[in-house]
């Protein structure tokens, strides 16, 4: 069995849309995947491109789910032709920004500690990251340090992904 599904995209659409698009379904599918005839032991998440990101996101989440996955699927498309510009990309995770600010306003009553407190706890280095952290990665990859490595993803997220 395969289920496809599509999200909306930004910038049209601002965080966390395609989170929630991506999430719906699949927690839909962990309340119907017996009268599907499907094994929630064997779940397989994928998706191209900025979709692979939001299958690891889904496959974090499930861990804590009805459905146990047994694999992902991360597609990254690079250019088939020679080229000469690098093509890198630095994936953060929860970083310690105003925008996680906000959300401790919104869903946390205001309790921005306690949030970091209970989200750097699921972080295996156990503290969230940090806006420089982000930088320096960056920097690292356009540095002639970095000079050889293309079509890479760093992932800056304390060892949660």
């Amino acid at each position: 069995m395969v289920i496809s599904v599509n999200y909306r995209h930004t910038p049209e659409y601002k965080h966390p849309t395609a989170h929630n698009d991506a999430w719906d379904p699949f927690e839909w599918l962990s309340e119907n995947i017996s009268a599907l005839s499907g094994d929630p032991n064997r779940v397989i998440v994928g998706g191209v491109s900025a979709g692979g990101w939001l299958a690891t996101s889904i496959a974090l989440r499930y861990a804590e789910d009805k459905i146990k996955d047994k694999g992902q699927l991360r597609l990254h498309p690079l250019p088939t032709v020679p080229f000469k510009d690098k093509i890198n990309a630095v994936i953060p995770g929860l970083i310690a920004t105003p925008l996680v600010e906000r959300l401790a306003d919104e869903y946390h009553e205001g309790d921005y500690e306690g949030l970091m407190k209970q989200k750097g706890g699921t972080v295996p280095l156990g503290r969230q990251g940090t806006a420089d952290e982000v930088a320096n990665a960056t920097l690292f990859l356009l540095s002639d340090a970095a000079s050889y490595i293309t079509g890479a993803g760093l992932t800056v997220d304390g060892g949660t992904m």
